[in-house]
């Protein structure tokens, strides 16, 4: 729908264009503009008017119309080329209509094909001009939103970062292991520096990507390989993590943390158990790595705070157009991590 003010932006740009028409002509045909009655600057101005008054409303019609089918943003290239088909095929007609109707029947003139000719090149120009008036107002548009929408994703972006430190570096999750370390140097020495070491690494790696929007995927993997390590130990047999990725995929980028992220989702949703231990296989397929894993929920309540996948989809939201791809066939559970370039 057409704002009033747009209206008459529109009405005042073919005003200004109309009222030096006729001077502009004089002095291409090398006559004076002082011989011209004012009776006929009028009627001439007038005529010129209508018709760019025509011309850009069906620019502004027409440009209206093809954004709902074919956005500048999405089809760009089939945009432009059918705007420009529809102006140099459309604005001839019109151009011809208005000046056959002035010239033959308010005028009662002969029509000159000459100054049609002419009349219709001028016209071409400016309704092309016309093209790029009506249709900077939704690159402007588009500019604005997506600068908002920048915005608004780099905060999201920092949050989610904040949010996989802090789940990291929770009360909970140092309490946890540094129990199982403080058992560990009781029953097995080597297994306790081994346990150390890990950790150490774990936190080493968060703290040096806090800031960092991608990784290496070879990098995650030797983190998720050392936190993987802290989770055995707990859990013993009842998890098991197998990682098969083709190494032509290792320099390719993921967000960091973000398999970390999708095993404690494992975790948290399953039941660990002897008799049903989890299973967790990360593997490569194309440009994705894929984490499976089979499903056997927990009894009792879950507290999730159902923040964890939401966290890693705002972070690629943020960084590529690619998204997560998440499966659950109440057996399989199935998350396809894009790799970015």
């Amino acid at each position: 729908m057409k704002s009033y003010n747009s209206f008459k932006i529109r009405i005042l740009l073919a005003g200004l264009i109309s009222l030096p028409a006729y001077p502009v002509l004089i002095l291409i045909q090398n006559s004076n503009l002082f011989d011209v009655a004012l009776y006929a600057y009028v009627e001439y101005t007038f005529a010129v008017f209508v018709s760019l008054v025509i011309l850009l409303e069906f620019q502004n019609w027409k440009s209206n119309l093809l954004e709902r089918r074919l956005s500048w943003k999405d089809s760009f290239t089939k945009r432009l080329i059918s705007e420009l088909t529809i102006t140099f095929i459309v604005t001839p007609s019109l151009i011809t209509a208005s000046y056959y109707s002035f010239y033959n029947f308010y005028w009662d003139m002969n029509i000159y094909f000459p100054s049609a000719i002419f009349y219709n090149s001028i016209g071409i120009f400016i309704s092309l001009f016309f093209l790029a008036f009506v249709n900077a107002g939704y690159f402007l548009s588009n500019w604005k939103n997506a600068s908002i929408r920048a915005e608004v994703l780099e905060k999201e972006n920092i949050k989610s970062q904040l949010i996989a430190l802090q789940n990291q570096l929770s009360p909970h999750f140092l309490f946890n292991n540094f129990n199982i370390l403080s058992a560990l140097m009781d029953e097995d020495l080597d297994t306790a520096k081994r346990y150390l070491h890990n950790l150490s690494e774990v936190f080493r790696y968060i703290l040096q990507n806090k800031y960092n929007e991608v990784v290496s995927l070879e990098d995650e993997l030797k983190f998720i390989t050392n936190y993987s390590f802290l989770l055995q130990t707990r859990f013993k047999k009842k998890f098991n993590l197998r990682i098969e990725v083709e190494e032509q995929y290792k320099k390719l980028k993921i967000p960091p943390v973000s398999l970390q992220v999708v095993l404690e989702n494992a975790l948290q949703h399953n039941e660990v158990s002897e008799k049903y231990p989890l299973q967790v296989d990360i593997t490569s397929d194309g440009q994705e790595i894929v984490v499976t894993n089979k499903i056997k929920p927990k009894k009792g309540k879950i507290n999730s705070t159902k923040t964890g996948l939401d966290n890693i989809a705002r972070r690629y939201e943020f960084i590529t157009y690619k998204k997560l791809r998440i499966n659950n066939d109440n057996e399989m559970f199935t998350i396809a991590l894009p790799l970015i370039e």
